[in-house]
C-alpha cells in the first residue's frame, strides 16, 4: 500500500506546517543523494531543507515507504547531533519532507578533499564521539540507524559538528526488519539476519567510518595503521559476531579512549596532611617544640601538668600526632613509588626491542624477496609484520615479568617500549601500504 503523506498524524504547530509553496527562494544543493533531490528553501526569515524523490522513484512503493519511515522516526527525535524533521506532505511534484537546513557538507566531501582521509586526526576523534553520542540517544529510543556512512553524516561549516541524516533504512519496534544499508558499511547480520540488527550493527558501521577517516579506506587490514590505542576498540567493533562486539555506547566510549591513570588522590592526601598539621600545631604548639631540641623536658612537664588538670584530654592531640606520622609515612611511600627511577638495563632492553622491530622486518622481507613464491606480496608482508610484532610482544612480556602488572614501573617501562614500537610500525606500514 502506498503511504499517505497527507495523513501525517502528528501535532501541527507553526513550525511543522511549513510547505514548499510558501518558499520565497529555492536552490538545488550541490550534494545530492542517489534517489532524492535536496533543496535549500527560504521561508520567511529562515532557511530550511526540502527533500523530494527523483521523478523516476515517485511511484516506487519501496522508496515511498522509506521516505515515510524517515519522517515518522526522525520527527520524534530531538538531539543536537541529529537533523530535526519538521513537516511532510504531497503537492503537484509528489511527496516531500521538510527539515532544518544545515550549513555544512557531507563527511564524504571532506574525505574527498583530503584524499579520502582526514588530515586533522583530532577532528576525526571529535566526529567519532559526536556520532557515538547521537547513536546512544537513538538506541535509548529503540531506534537503530543501520545506514551509517559518510554520505549520511553532515559536518557543519561553523564548528565542525555532526548532524546525522537519512532514517529511511532505520529500524524501530514499529517497523518490520528488512535487509538494508549500504553494502560497504553493513554489519553481516543486516544482510543475513535483518531481524537481529541492533545497536551493535551501528557500532560496526561507526568503526568503519572512523577507520576511513583515519586511513582513507575501510579495509580491515588498515587497522594496523591506526595508533595502537585505537586498534583494540576498532577491532572489537568489527567482530563478525554481535556477541563479540561492544554491547552499548557507554562501553564503547570507555574502551575507545581509556582514561589515563590518575594520581589525584596523592595530592588530596597531601592536602589533608597539611590541614591536620595546621590544626595540631595551632592547638598544641608545645608538642612540636622550637626545633632546638631543648623543649623535651618542658614538654614532659606541660604534659604531666595538663594530664593532672585535664585528665586524658591531651590524648586527642597525641592521636592527631600519630595520624600525622602515619600520613607522612604513606605520602613518602607513594611519592617514592611515583618518582622511583626505572631500571636502566630494562629500559635499554625495551628501547632496543622496539627499534629492532623495523630491522627484523627488513631482514624478513629481504629473505622473502629472494624466493617470493606465487602469493600476493602485500599480504605476505602483513603476515610477516604481524608475526614479528607478536614475537616482540612476547619478549616484552618476558622482560616485564619481574614487575607487578599495573605497577608504576611496569606502566612506565611499557610506555617506553610502545613509543619505539609505534615508530617502527609506522615505518613498516609506510613500506607495505605506501603511505
Amino acid at each position: 500500500m502506498t503511504p499517505d503523506f497527507n495523513s501525517s498524524g502528528f501535532y501541527n504547530d507553526a513550525e511543522n506546517t511549513v510547505r514548499p509553496s510558501g518558499a520565497s527562494s529555492i536552490e538545488l544543493l550541490p550534494y545530492q543523494s542517489k534517489f532524492s533531490l535536496v533543496y535549500k528553501i527560504r521561508v520567511q526569515d529562515r532557511w530550511l531543507l526540502l527533500k523530494r524523490l527523483k521523478p523516476e522513484f515517485r511511484n516506487h512503493a519501496a522508496h515511498l515507504a522509506a521516505m515515510e519511515k524517515e519522517f515518522d522516526l526522525g520527527f520524534k527525535l530531538d538531539h543536537p547531533y541529529i537533523v530535526k524533521y519538521l513537516n511532510k506532505g504531497v503537492d503537484t511534484e509528489g511527496p516531500y519532507l521538510i527539515a532544518e537546513y544545515v550549513d555544512g557538507k557531507p563527511l564524504r566531501e571532506l574525505l574527498k578533499v583530503n584524499q579520502n582521509e582526514l588530515k586533522d586526526k583530532k577532528l576525526a576523534i571529535k566526529i567519532f564521539h559526536q556520532i557515538l553520542d547521537a547513536l546512544e540517544y537513538l538506541h535509548k529510543q529503540q531506534v537503530f540507524h543501520l545506514d551509517l556512512k559518510p554520505e549520511n553524516i553532515l559536518i557543519t561549516n561553523k564548528g565542525n559538528n555532526v548532524k546525522l541524516i537519512d532514517f529511511g533504512m532505520a529500524l524501530s519496534d514499529s517497523y518490520l526488519p528488512v535487509s538494508s544499508g549500504t553494502m560497504k558499511y553493513c554489519a553481516p547480520e543486516q544482510l543475513n539476519s535483518p531481524h537481529l540488527a541492533d545497536a551493535r550493527s551501528d557500532f560496526y558501521a561507526l568503526a568503519l567510518v572512523f577507520l576511513e577517516m583515519y586511513t582513507g579506506n575501510t579495509e580491515k587490514e588498515g587497522i594496523r595503521k591506526l595508533p595502537m590505542k585505537f586498534r583494540p576498540a576498532v577491532s572489537k567493533c568489527l567482530a563478525p559476531l554481535q556477541k563479540d562486539r561492544y554491547q552499548s555506547a557507554e562501553e564503547l566510549r570507555a574502551a575507545f579512549l581509556p582514561k589515563k591513570k590518575s594520581y589525584k588522590w596523592v595530592y588530596v592526601l597531601s592536602l589533608l596532611l597539611v590541614i591536620i598539621l595546621f590544626v595540631v600545631i595551632k592547638k598544641y604548639p608545645v608538642m612540636f617544640g622550637d626545633g632546638s631540641g631543648n623543649n623535651n623536658k618542658e614538654l614532659i612537664i606541660h604534659h604531666q601538668a595538663d594530664k593532672n588538670k585535664h585528665g586524658d584530654s591531651l590524648s586527642y592531640g597525641i592521636l592527631l600526632t600519630e595520624s600525622k606520622n602515619k600520613l607522612d609515612s604513606i605520602a613518602i611511600e607513594q611519592d617514592g613509588i611515583l618518582n622511583s627511577p626505572l631500571s636502566e638495563s630494562d629500559s635499554i632492553l625495551l628501547v632496543n626491542l622496539g627499534k629492532q622491530l623495523y630491522s627484523d622486518f627488513l631482514v624478513a622481507v629481504n629473505s622473502y624477496d629472494k624466493n617470493p613464491g606465487m602469493r600476493n606480496r602485500k599480504l605476505v608482508l602483513i603476515e610477516l609484520r604481524d608475526s614479528i610484532v607478536e614475537n616482540s610482544l612476547m619478549r616484552h612480556n618476558e622482560i616485564l615479568a619481574k614487575y607487578k602488572l599495573g605497577s608504576v614501573q611496569y606502566v612506565k617501562l611499557s610506555d617506553v617500549y610502545r613509543k619505539h614500537v609505534d615508530e617502527s610500525e609506522y615505518k613498516i606500514d609506510q613500506l607495505i601500504f605506501g603511505k
